[in-house]
């Protein structure tokens, strides 16, 4: 019998719009055909590439 998929978890280096490539494109692409077939998908990611403003 064939296990279905209720969830899956998707870890990511980055995934931030300024430094946008073929891996966030896949795993955005990924999650939007999984969600069609109601199966519920998260990104987990660094937040390596985010630029940070300082606070005084």
């Amino acid at each position: 019998m064939p296990v279905q998929l209720n969830s899956v978890y998707h870890i990511a280096r980055r995934f931030v719009l300024d430094k946008w490539g073929g891996t966030e494109a896949v795993v955005y692409n990924y999650c939007s055909e999984l969600n069609k077939r109601g199966i519920t998908n998260q990104v987990f990611t660094t937040n390596i590439f985010v630029i940070q403003q300082m606070r005084i």
